[in-house]
């Protein structure tokens, strides 16, 4: 594992009830080992979404947002919002790319804190730039 960190913790009232609802998003940089001629992808981005109600762990699940052949930074901007860029080998260019891959998790976590139900897919979006 390259790089974890705990992006979001927010806990909330519960509505209608006196428990306390505890969401924390965590953004995990994992390499992979293996062959590496330097065109494959050998670092993933992931997002680990964990809920618990009252301390105890009621919902968990984590998410493959993209591949990079480098990761190079992470951003959050509005509410559940982020962002990870790296950079990948373009196939189409023949050369190495700038890539960000977007992520709106706004419905996700709302579904996450609901605590019922089945999780939808979290909505990304992949930007490539030009040659390095």
């Amino acid at each position: 594992m390259q790089e974890a960190k705990t992006v979001v913790s927010t806990e909330r009232q519960i509505p209608g009830s006196s428990s306390l609802g505890l969401l924390n998003i965590t953004y995990i940089i994992a390499e992979f080992g293996g062959l590496r001629d330097g065109m494959d992808p050998n670092v993933a981005a992931f997002l680990k979404f964990d809920y618990r109600i009252d301390g105890q762990l009621v919902r968990s699940d984590q998410k493959k947002v993209g591949d990079f052949l480098g990761f190079d930074a992470f951003s959050r901007g509005q509410a559940g919002i982020y962002s990870f860029a790296g950079k990948v080998f373009s196939d189409e260019k023949g050369c190495l790319v700038a890539v960000t891959y977007d992520v709106d998790a706004q419905d996700y976590t709302v579904a996450m804190r609901r605590n019922n139900g089945p999780l939808p897919d979290l909505w990304v979006t992949k930007r490539t730039g030009n040659c390095d």
